[in-house]
């Protein structure tokens, strides 16, 4: 579904991404670690429009998207969430939700109300759609914003560290959450996180980058006994 092909991303004299090349297939879990500063929100920003790659290609179901703009990329089935949460605060769940949808690249079959508190229903928000976004605590902010990014009818979601602070039960009702993306919505997830145990028994595969180069991928096994990630987390 989707490829990179040796994607750079230089600041200045700085390469966050060297070269990393990666193929995600249709229908998996497909997750991505790597110590603070590895590149992996760089290599999201590249796939996503807010950054131009320095050099590489991203192609997404056979076409190549390299440097379109996160409008186009959005209406041709990509949507992400953000690690820090920014919804429209003064603006009710619903009418945050009824933003991307009213946006989707498909024309809207049912009034926008209708899609966008379904959306919610779905994440377990169902029973605040009336309430200002400011109102909701982090979990909730974090569940809003995976249901504006499913509003706009993606075929991949990329999630960027949808655990982070987030306590023991709420980690298990997200997994399960990110497991029924999968299974009932036929979705292709690809995800950030450094929630170890959440990712390794979730993710069919994992991509570990280090130093904006990619170290090595293979099943949450292979990964978590290699000895190079091994170093890249914990050092000699």
């Amino acid at each position: 579904m989707l490829e990179g092909k040796e994607l750079t991303k230089r600041f200045g004299g700085i390469a966050a991404l060297s070269q990393v090349s990666f193929a995600l297939p249709e229908g998996l879990i497909v997750g991505l670690i790597g110590p603070n500063g590895a590149g992996k929100t760089t290599l999201f920003n590249s796939i996503a429009g807010a950054f131009k790659p320095s050099s590489g290609q991203v192609i997404f179901k056979g076409k190549e998207i390299t440097g379109l703009s996160t409008d186009r990329i959005c209406r041709r089935g990509i949507a992400r969430t953000f690690q820090v949460t920014r919804p429209f605060d003064e603006m009710t769940c619903l009418e945050n939700v009824g933003v991307a949808v009213i946006n989707r690249a498909r024309p809207v079959s049912s009034p926008w109300r209708d899609a966008a508190y379904e959306t919610l229903r779905f994440v377990g928000l169902g029973n605040q759609a009336d309430l200002e976004a400011k109102r909701l605590n982090l979990i909730e902010k974090k569940r809003l914003e995976m249901a504006r990014a499913l509003a706009t009818e993606p075929s991949l979601l990329m999630l960027d560290e949808v655990l982070g602070g987030l306590n023991s039960r709420e980690i298990g009702e997200a997994v399960d959450l990110i497991r029924k993306l999968r299974d009932e919505w036929g979705l292709t997830v690809f995800w950030i996180e450094h929630v170890m145990g959440a990712i390794m028994s979730t993710a069919q595969r994992i991509i570990v980058l280090d130093q904006g180069k990619k170290l090595m991928e293979g099943t949450p096994e292979e990964v978590a006994e290699d000895r190079r990630v091994i170093h890249a987390y914990l050092g000699e």
